[in-house]
């Protein structure tokens, strides 16, 4: 399994690599090093905007946190093509999941749901949640056609490329 360090160190530097295939532990402590970053971040903008009176210093707190989750937004959508290509799926279905989420928005948002079916509704929310379902598989075992086996260790020529 990989440590913690090296998963977020790869996660940076493969920030816009789509090729290739990612292991389960390096993608969950990338979202956990993501999600653990937003809420610190959120929660120090959150605590500089109650106590600050100045609303110049409230856009900027609030600039500086769209920086940073857009920094964090490339590296994850990389890394999540990474593991649907370990899974055997096509990255593809990242774009699938944000359509699909954008549209449950808009359904909450604007009442619709209200004008669909339960299996209408069903059908969006299992739509977005394909995806991360394969996020917990195991990889589809040697290479595939999205590459090698990230599970096996690199020879000697190869571990110099890194």
């Amino acid at each position: 399994m990989i440590p913690f360090t090296e998963a977020i160190k790869r996660g940076f530097k493969k920030a816009f690599d789509f090729s290739g295939r990612a292991t389960r532990a390096e993608y969950w402590w990338w979202c956990l090093a993501h999600f653990s970053s937003i809420i610190l971040f959120a929660a120090i903008i959150f605590s500089i905007i109650v106590s600050l009176e100045s609303e110049l210093l409230m856009g900027i707190s609030l600039g500086f946190f769209f920086i940073v989750y857009l920094g964090l937004l490339m590296p994850t959508f990389a890394l999540t093509v990474r593991r649907l290509h370990d899974a055997g799926h096509s990255g593809w279905w990242v774009l699938g999941t944000i359509i699909a989420s954008i549209l449950s928005i808009v359904i909450i948002e604007y009442g619709l749901a209200y004008e669909m079916s339960d299996n209408q509704i069903n059908v969006v929310y299992l739509i977005c949640s394909c995806p991360m379902l394969w996020m917990l598989v195991e990889g589809s075992g040697p290479d595939n056609k999205y590459g090698a086996n990230p599970h096996t260790k690199p020879t000697n020529n190869e571990s110099n490329e890194d």
